[in-house]
């Protein structure tokens, strides 16, 4: 981050956790209806574009007291993904 330059973060389609979540709903499983499903999508899309936005204000010099809006946002974010994982796991054992 000390480069001030602008670079691109994966997409979320593009990582990991984005790849899985295609895949299971190419699958078509049932825990993938859910709002927790939904809430998880859009966490996930959030966190990637709070990433991105956090690299270009930096990019640009912004102050720390600027960046810390992202990058609370991002700590979140994780947080919730977790927390959302979790859920969805609960969910899918009693699915069966």
């Amino acid at each position: 981050m000390d480069s001030k330059t602008t670079w691109s973060v994966q997409k979320p389609t593009e990582c990991k956790i984005g790849k899985w979540i295609a895949s299971q709903e190419r699958e078509g499983l049932k825990y993938t209806k859910t709002t927790s499903w939904e809430s998880l999508k859009h966490t996930h899309d959030r966190y990637h574009n709070s990433i991105q936005d956090y690299i270009n204000e930096n990019a640009k010099n912004k102050p720390n007291t600027a960046l810390n809006k992202y990058s609370n946002q991002i700590e979140n974010d994780i947080v919730t993904i977790f927390d959302l994982l979790n859920e969805l796991k609960t969910a899918n054992c009693k699915i069966g």
